[in-house]
């Protein structure tokens, strides 16, 4: 493939070796090795070409790539060897998969589609750029696999684990206040994970105007809990916390 924009990869996507030279940035989740021994390829592609994608199991045989802007490779996308050469700026670490893309509840490949999905059993692979995701009522531990730019992955849900796994830039990840994340990568930059924080007013027992409301006349002892202001950590056990609240 010549001169394209952006070229994205999914896991098992090439069977043998991937070679590519020149580009302006690689992405990887593979180790990457220097160079390779492709012989005269079958087919080239070449012209007016934005972007290219390559599917699970979409080639069998090498695939070389000159002069992108932007190459991701995901984790075990190459069954074969994978070298760059000439490339200017290289993000890469080294990356497990958890799952197949075949498992997920939400595949995506391509520009700008969107995908929900509602308590999820292994949650979100996508693969490209400008996705729109939602994902509501998770009760169980899930991953999230984010492939390319620009994506927007919102999760929601209670008493479980996000694996989060970010390959590109621009990329952001919002996970509701009962959820919490697992970073396995953030190779690349300008990506985001927001951590929506603990509501407070979950943490409170008696708010202060049920327990003068329930005093009633003469002298009487009541205890309240009010939200500790800006605090970031406990007075008492100088832990750090999203939510705190004092007992008056």
């Amino acid at each position: 493939m010549q001169n394209s924009e952006d070229v994205f990869f999914r896991m098992h996507s090439v069977d043998g070796d991937l070679e590519v030279r020149n580009a302006e940035y690689v992405f990887t989740h593979q180790s990457v090795g220097d160079g390779l021994d492709v012989g005269p390829p079958e087919t080239t592609i070449r012209g007016n070409v934005e972007d290219g994608y390559a599917e699970t199991d979409g080639v069998s045989g090498d695939v070389v790539i000159n002069d992108a802007d932007g190459v991701f490779v995901p984790a075990d996308a190459v069954g074969g060897d994978f070298a760059v050469v000439g490339v200017e700026n290289v993000y890469s670490d080294s990356v497990e998969p958890g799952h197949t893309p075949r498992e997920y509840d939400i595949l995506l490949i391509g520009c700008e589609q969107s995908g929900s999905a509602t308590d999820p059993d292994v949650s979100v692979y996508v693969t490209g750029m400008s996705h729109d995701v939602c994902v509501d009522g998770t009760r169980t531990d899930i991953e999230v696999y984010v492939v390319g730019h620009a994506h927007d992955i919102s999760v929601d849900g209670r008493n479980a684990t996000v694996e989060v796994v970010l390959l590109g830039y621009a990329n952001t990840v919002r996970l509701g206040p009962n959820l919490s994340a697992d970073v396995v990568a953030e190779t690349g930059f300008d990506n985001e994970i927001v951590e929506e924080p603990y509501p407070v007013e979950d943490l409170i027992e008696m708010p202060k105007t049920d327990a003068f409301g329930n005093a009633g006349f003469g002298r009487r002892k009541v205890t309240f809990q009010v939200p500790a202001g800006d605090e970031d950590w406990c007075r008492n056990c100088g832990e750090p916390a999203d939510a705190i609240i004092e007992r008056h």
